[in-house]
């Protein structure tokens, strides 16, 4: 596989110095140069050679763009970005980030927004609640502009709030209430559906619970907020983490392993 692979690369090449000279003669051979990089990129695919076949596909990216293709200049980073991912997440936001360019400009709208909450998810793996937030909530503007469907909207919109509380979780653990503040206080200037929802009253009555070291007020908050919205398991085990750091036994039992009791 990835000798053939090695090949039909070398094919590629070749037909691109000849492409040069023909060039001149009014003949082109971009469409067997792209068809030799896809052949060679799905035969690295087959092989595992994940940098190999993106570099492949980026070479077609570079031929669409120079012949104004842009509809398949988008689709070649974006698959770009796709492989990158299983070596390097943040170099394959860098190519999806340019599909989402290319989608922009032939208004291709619920494309930019799938590229975004792709995204996304991306920086959730990486644990990066402020930039999984921000990027849900471009995927949100792009298909509010497409009118796409309304449930991916709102999925969006509900998954940028979800992170703005995990990050104003992290930095309530590691004791940055200073930080803590001021990051919900952004996240309220940028989205002004968070500064009016429950989760940014959660996060502001978890720093005043802390603040006066009441324990029985922290209780009260957290069940108040599962009884209306369960806790997912993430949460459940930092907020574990923050009442233990307030040293006080309650009614209200958090465990690690994902368990809640509220009785």
């Amino acid at each position: 596989m990835e000798h053939e692979a090695k090949e039909l690369e070398k094919k590629a090449e070749s037909l691109s110095k000849k492409d040069f000279f023909s060039s001149f003669f009014g003949t082109d051979n971009t469409d067997e140069i792209i068809n030799c990089y896809n052949m060679a990129a799905n035969q690295y695919k087959l092989a595992h050679k994940w940098k190999d076949a993106a570099s492949c596909i980026l070479k077609n990216a570079a031929l669409y763009k120079k012949n104004s293709e842009t509809s398949y200049c988008a689709n070649a980073y974006l698959e770009a970005g796709n492989i990158t991912k299983k070596y390097d997440k943040l170099e394959a936001i860098k190519y999806i980030e340019e599909a989402v360019k290319m989608y922009a400009t032939i208004g291709r709208f619920s494309n930019c927004g799938k590229c975004e909450k792709s995204i996304a998810e991306i920086y959730e793996d990486l644990f990066d609640y402020n930039s999984a937030s921000s990027y849900y909530k471009k995927a949100a503007y792009y298909f509010e502009m497409d009118e796409y469907s309304k449930s991916v909207y709102t999925q969006c919109i509900y998954g940028a709030r979800d992170y703005y509380i995990k990050a104003g979780i992290l930095h309530i653990v590691i004791g940055d209430i200073v930080n803590a503040k001021i990051s919900i206080d952004k996240y309220s200037s940028n989205d002004p559906r968070f500064a009016s929802s429950r989760e940014k009253k959660f996060l502001d009555n978890i720093i005043d619970a802390i603040t006066e070291q009441n324990i029985e007020y922290f209780e009260e908050i957290v069940h108040e907020y599962d009884r209306v919205t369960k806790l997912d398991n993430w949460k459940i085990y930092f907020l574990y983490n923050i009442k233990s750091k307030l040293n006080v036994e309650g009614n209200v039992e958090l465990t690690p392993d994902g368990g809640v009791d509220l009785t």
